[in-house]
């Protein structure tokens, strides 16, 4: 049976280290994890994501935070197939006392403290589409993140006055581009400016000005399109078409 390594530094990524690919005979592919945990009586199933370039298998929070990893240097697991493996634990492992311990000690949340309603509000998958679309900003700049690895473009940081006059780019605070992106085909740092809809570059920006816009939805004709900067990422199609090479994947 495989072993995975815990060190501090794994600790502090709420990671284990299964290994790489080839490792593990190629059994385990690279991407989304699901970890099915026995303990006792008790079975817990999360998901986590497993990293072929490093061999760390991280989103594993749950099971530090509950005292499942708790003074370990390894954990021995199975793979059930090439998306899910399994963990055990003896009962007397757990650290029931700490985990119950942990939750108790929790601070309440601003929902709890300020008695916010209970509602629904949908997480961001490619695979919800049908449920879920960004409300700000920042939500375009999470699902770039996500969905990175399907453009051409790589995240550099983000802008401020000071970066910019450090590179000569002459501009007004309410005129900044957002972010400095780098090609993944020629390797160059690129200005990025990044919108919920692509009609709301015309508020602030030009063209010229701009290298990349990444939107969630373009909403700009094919005439208006000889307006917008040269490079357009349109996340929601991105997405949409991952959650189908997903569920292809799956099938």
């Amino acid at each position: 049976m495989p072993v995975a390594r815990i060190n501090e530094t794994y600790r502090r990524l709420f990671s284990i280290r299964l290994g790489r690919p080839g490792a593990l005979q190629n059994r385990l592919t690279p991407g989304l994890i699901t970890i099915i945990v026995y303990a006792g009586n008790e079975t817990i199933t999360i998901k986590g994501t497993y990293n072929g370039d490093n061999g760390l298998l991280s989103g594993l929070a749950q099971l530090y935070r509950l005292g499942y990893l708790d003074n370990r240097e390894e954990v021995a697991f199975q793979i059930r197939d090439q998306n899910t493996i399994e963990i055990a634990f003896q009962v007397a492992e757990v650290g029931q006392n700490q985990a119950q311990v942990n939750l108790m000690e929790r601070e309440q949340t601003v929902f709890e403290r300020r008695h916010l309603n209970h509602i629904h509000i949908e997480p961001f998958r490619p695979e919800n589409l049908r449920n879920w679309f960004p409300r700000t900003e920042p939500d375009i700049y999470m699902i770039f993140g996500v969905l990175e690895e399907y453009t051409d473009f790589k995240y550099c940081c983000g802008t401020n006055m000071d970066l910019l006059r450090q590179l000569g780019y002459q501009t007004e605070e309410n005129a900044k581009p957002d972010a400095i992106l780098i090609s993944r085909t020629t390797g160059e740092y690129l200005i990025a400016e990044f919108k919920l809809r692509s009609s709301q570059f015309f508020q602030n920006h030009d063209r010229d000005d701009i290298d990349v816009l990444v939107v969630w939805e373009n909403d700009v004709n094919e005439e208006g399109r000889n307006e917008l900067p040269n490079h357009i990422v349109v996340l929601s199609e991105i997405a949409r078409t991952a959650a189908v090479d997903n569920f292809a994947a799956d099938e």
